[in-house]
């Protein structure tokens, strides 16, 4: 009964109504902000699924994501702000945008590999970063203001947010679940070997990190409409790196991780907001960044797979391993599975 339980809350369809359900059966029954903080975990996990898919799956890296997220943001404010679009058109405008820069990226340095592309996409994120602050459109560091929600209140933004996680999840698990999949596999394990198999390694890696950037701008659209301001200092390369940190600590390739890693990291950076203000108000950054830096050393230390991943690893490991041969008694020595063992009984 138990397999066939788990068997059932792999299915992503099923993974997908548990996102949608469990987050808004929390909004119903917590205070204003909880539901706002709801909110904005699931924003961060829509980007961290499509780093998990780009990441976790490809085996790429990918230190731009807050550029992808600020496309999809300012496409929204400027559509709306200045030329009067509904904000449902500057997302979808966004995810277009996002996916067309990720494409050009893809051609561009998707050849290559590991730290030379990550150190790529950083470029892209600090450019992208640049942009925002000096563009006329944007409103350079005075930013973009009166943009119009989606007529959404709370609730209604919760469940837009969380039904986006929802589709995102499911399509990212039935992809790899897919030939695309495979391939993806394959590049992770060697980029050699699935040119030989007759597959372009950047063709595969540049569609995993299209679906990513769109996944991202998705999430930046949902979050300039429900902010209502947007401005250069939210895009940083301090939010794609800790993007990438929600992507680790929970646990890459994993739907459930990367809800757990966006609530997490952003629950640390909460508490040690509070506490910090509240213990050390003229030292409270520096200490944040201090505490939160070794909390992050320590889960990479003894979850570097992350801590969903790496718990289901052990506990697969725990339930395949075999019983250990009992100690049997040879010629007054003691024998632990074949080994004879002189003196006290071997632990």
């Amino acid at each position: 009964m138990s397999r066939q339980l788990l068997g059932t809350a792999r299915n992503p369809a099923v993974q997908a109504l548990l996102v949608l359900a469990i987050p808004l059966a929390l909004g119903l029954v917590v205070g204003p902000y909880w539901v706002s903080e709801l909110t904005l975990v699931g924003m961060y996990t829509l980007v961290v699924i499509g780093l998990n898919l780009f990441m976790g799956y490809a085996g790429q890296v990918s230190l731009g994501q807050a550029g992808f997220f600020g496309i999809g943001a300012y496409a929204v404010g400027i559509a709306s702000t200045h030329f009067g679009l509904a904000p449902w058109i500057g997302l979808v405008l966004g995810m277009v945008l996002a996916a067309a820069a990720a494409w050009l990226l893809g051609v561009l340095a998707l050849h290559l590999m590991q730290h030379y592309l990550a150190l790529a996409t950083l470029a892209f994120g600090i450019i992208a970063d640049v942009a925002f602050q000096q563009l006329p459109l944007t409103g350079g560091n005075s930013g973009l203001y009166g943009i119009p929600a989606f007529t959404l209140n709370a609730i209604g933004f919760l469940a837009l947010t969380w039904g986006a996680v929802a589709l995102g999840s499911w399509f990212t698990n039935r992809l790899v679940r897919s030939g695309t999949g495979s391939l993806l596999e394959a590049v992770r394990s060697s980029e050699v070997a699935t040119a030989l198999m007759g597959a372009d390694p950047a063709t595969v890696k540049r569609q995993a990190f299209i679906v990513s950037a769109v996944l991202a701008a998705a999430a930046g659209g949902i979050y300039a409409s429900w902010e209502g301001y947007i401005d250069p200092t939210v895009f940083t390369f301090a939010l794609s790196i800790n993007l990438v940190l929600m992507a680790v600590v929970g646990g890459l390739r994993s739907v459930v991780g990367a809800v757990l890693g966006a609530a997490g990291v952003e629950a640390i950076n909460q508490i040690l907001k509070f506490a910090g203000a509240s213990l050390a108000p003229a030292t409270s950054g520096a200490l944040q960044l201090t505490i939160y830096g070794l909390a992050l050393v320590v889960i990479m230390i003894y979850w570097p797979e992350g801590l969903v991943t790496g718990l289901g690893a052990r506990s697969r490991a725990r339930r395949t391993a075999g019983p250990q041969l009992p100690l049997q008694s040879v010629d007054g020595h003691e024998r632990d599975g074949g080994q004879v063992v002189d003196g006290a009984q071997r632990s």
